[in-house]
């Protein structure tokens, strides 16, 4: 099946290649059953407290992350947490 995945600002460096930056987007290739959290370890992305996961119009968590199997066609987007003072 096929997944796309978006990373937004400055998360756009978990993006596998070049490409895949400078087009804003990745799609994937993963197996019926693929969690969202195994979707994002398969490119490197680690699992952090520096973004949020969306699946759609749905926002996951963490522990979600590692549940939640992904179906064909869908879009996973990080969005970072934005932090300051």
């Amino acid at each position: 099946m096929r997944v796309q995945l978006k990373f937004i600002g400055a998360l756009r460096d978990y993006y596998p290649n070049a490409e895949a930056a400078a087009s804003g987007r990745c799609d994937i290739e993963c197996a019926a059953g693929t969690t969202v959290r195994a979707a994002l370890e398969s490119i490197g992305v680690p699992d952090e407290d520096l973004y949020f996961i969306m699946v759609g119009d749905s926002r996951i968590d963490a522990i979600q992350a590692g549940e939640r199997v992904l179906e064909d066609g869908e879009a996973v987007v990080l969005i970072p947490i934005l932090k300051g003072g």
